[in-house]
């Protein structure tokens, strides 16, 4: 899935494109790129969905975009905001920290409550697989797939609320746990803890894509209608003025025949043509007997 990126920082704050007014578009946006620091510019056309694009030297969209929602997460919890949690409580962490892997690609969240460390992660809608345990520890998913094209006209306030309200699909995932053996040189058996009842990906991304590709048909159907439609217009049009030019008449004066469009005045066959139409050449024409 090629996701744009709709986050920007602007004054060391996170912000979406939709917080944008039309007269910041383009370079005037002063953002730059929540995953390598680029100068950004703010597509605001009327085709493509508002996004930010680099100016330049361009990194990976996908990252740019999971940099971006990690960090405005952050910027929430560091807040003091309230996050409902999956037991209903309203939790309030002390601040948080994005934990990177090796090529700096964000992939969890260290959020501090009462001197405890729990691990977040966010389960993207650009993930391919379903999210596991920060090293071996219980962690709370929030769970992002559906948030498709909604982030685009999303100003923060809107994404705020739905990150830390139940809007949001909050749950807990458990590393696998072992048992001793009962007796010497038997091996541990490994049992997994009830994990929650999730869509499967494979049926998930599935339907997904069946959804992308019904749109895709539509709006490729009512293209198709829309040209056919444009070109009965132009064949109507054309039709009309073909038929405009077929009617001919004769110069009264000059006696060359010419389409009609090129007379100011006729009567039966003849007529005044625009360059013959001079002085009272029209009165001339008019009272000639010979057109009776």
């Amino acid at each position: 899935m090629n996701l744009l990126n709709p986050f920007g920082i602007r004054e060391n704050k996170v912000i979406l494109i939709s917080d944008l007014s039309r007269s910041e578009r383009g370079a005037k946006c002063n953002c730059t790129c929540p995953g390598c620091g680029g100068g950004f510019v703010a597509k605001m056309g009327d085709i493509k969905v508002h996004h930010f694009a680099h100016k330049g030297h361009r990194c990976e969209e996908e990252a740019a975009f999971d940099a971006g929602l990690y960090a405005f997460l952050k910027q929430l919890l560091d807040s003091g905001a309230q996050m409902h949690m999956p037991d209903g409580d309203e939790a309030v962490f002390d601040g948080a920290e994005i934990v990177s892997d090796e090529k700096g690609r964000a992939m969890a969240m260290m959020a501090t409550r009462r001197n405890k460390k729990t691990p977040i992660k966010l389960w993207l809608p650009n993930a391919r697989s379903r999210p596991v345990p920060y090293k071996g520890e219980q962690t709370l998913i929030l769970d992002l797939r559906e948030l498709g094209g909604h982030i685009y006209k999303w100003t923060s306030d809107k994404l705020a609320s739905h990150l830390l309200s139940d809007e949001c699909k909050k749950f807990w995932i458990s590393p696998p746990k072992y048992t001793e053996p009962a007796h010497p040189g038997m091996k541990r058996q490994m049992w997994h803890p009830p994990q929650p009842e999730v869509e499967d990906d494979d049926i998930w991304y599935a339907e997904k894509m069946k959804e992308k590709q019904l749109e895709k048909d539509k709006a490729f159907e009512q293209r198709m209608a829309s040209e056919a439609e444009f070109a009965k217009r132009k064949n109507q049009t054309a039709a009309q003025e073909s038929a405009h030019e077929t009617i001919a008449y004769t110069c009264y004066f000059c006696k060359q025949t010419k389409p009609e469009a090129d007379f100011r005045v006729y009567r039966g066959n003849f007529g005044v043509c625009t360059p013959c139409n001079t002085g009272d050449a029209i009165l001339i024409f008019l009272t000639s007997p010979n057109l009776y």
